[in-house]
């Protein structure tokens, strides 16, 4: 732990993460590890800078829990460090949403045209990216359409 503010205690991986000592990232072989675990899974990737990018994160997991889908929130490239730290805890989206994306695959299929985007993979395959905000049932019917496919 580290000293915060007279009477304060900071734990130090708080101050790191603040501090923006810890950039993870989300890799092709990472995207490979989550394709071969053959679990249905949206990727939504999302900017501190998009407000609406940053709200979303509640509507996509509403839609990926209506379809029994793992949602997989990652960090558009080049965001600011703390600024997302914080949007991530007002929303509630886990400390591994916060890994951005450096994945050749991701970008070769549009995930960082816009933010947010989501991108869909089965057992069958990957949906195209639909960039832009949506509500709940929006990006459940977006599902819903893919995966009936």
């Amino acid at each position: 732990m580290i000293a915060g503010p007279p009477g304060t205690v900071v734990l130090l991986a708080t101050a790191l993460a603040v501090a923006g000592c810890s950039r993870a990232t989300f890799t092709d072989a990472d995207l490979a590890a989550l394709r071969q675990s053959a679990e249905r899974t949206v990727v939504y990737v999302w900017s501190p800078h998009m407000p609406l990018s940053v709200d979303g994160y509640e509507e996509i997991a509403a839609a990926a829990a209506e379809h029994e889908l793992a949602l997989v929130p990652l960090l558009f490239s080049e965001s600011d460090r703390d600024v997302a730290v914080r949007e991530a805890a007002r929303v509630g989206i886990p400390r591994d949403g916060l890994r951005e994306v450096d994945s050749d695959e991701l970008r070769s299929r549009n995930a960082l045209v816009h933010a947010p985007t989501m991108i869909v993979f089965d057992e069958r395959g990957v949906s195209p990216a639909l960039p832009g905000y949506r509500n709940a049932e929006g990006y459940a019917d977006f599902i819903r359409e893919f995966l009936e496919r």
